[in-house]
């Protein structure tokens, strides 16, 4: 349906924007009117992958004992291995690249937010005790408490963006399993 593959893409541009956010910060500037475009790609793209299916499905009366004219279903009126295979290449386009897509793209980023062990524009060290009371100690102490919350931020970000991935997974795969098996 279009709303699966509106959600799928959606999810896809989403992992690829934010890959590019983060491991590329210097390069990325976002804009409204790439916003735009993506979400009208998105919904177009949306359309056209289940045009075909649109294009072949009818409706047709189901004979039931008590005589119900309300009672329709849609069916295809393709042979079944040319649904077989337009499923098949759906699983592959909509389920299994974008997984591909989104599972690099978090990966690398997570890779980026866990390695670094400091904040750009943080110089002080982390293992500095912060026992003295001096002005320059209370400030790196300051300084370095900020800096181990920012740390644990990224990387609780970082889980997050793996179970993204995970529950991607893991809830897409039987809807287009289904279909593929049906």
């Amino acid at each position: 349906t279009v709303s699966v593959t509106v959600s799928v893409l959606t999810l896809t541009f989403i992992s690829i924007d934010r890959w590019y956010a983060i491991c590329f910060p210097l390069r990325y500037k976002p804009r409204p009117e790439r916003a735009w475009r993506s979400i009208a790609l998105i919904w177009l793209i949306g359309f056209l992958s289940d045009l075909p299916e649109f294009l072949v499905l009818t409706t047709r009366r189901k004979k039931l004992r008590f005589d119900i004219k309300l009672f329709t279903q849609c069916v295809a009126t393709w042979d079944n291995e040319t649904e077989k295979t337009f499923y098949i290449v759906k699983f592959v386009l909509l389920y299994t690249l974008p997984l591909l897509f989104m599972t690099v793209a978090y990966f690398q980023i997570v890779r980026v937010l866990w390695r670094s062990d400091t904040i750009p524009g943080h110089r002080e060290s982390r293992n500095q005790p912060c026992g003295i009371h001096s002005t320059r100690t209370t400030l790196n102490c300051v300084g370095n408490t900020s800096t181990m919350g920012q740390l644990r931020a990224r990387r609780k970000a970082a889980k997050m963006l793996v179970a993204v991935v995970i529950m991607f997974a893991g809830c897409y795969f039987p809807v287009h399993m289904l279909n593929v098996a049906r």
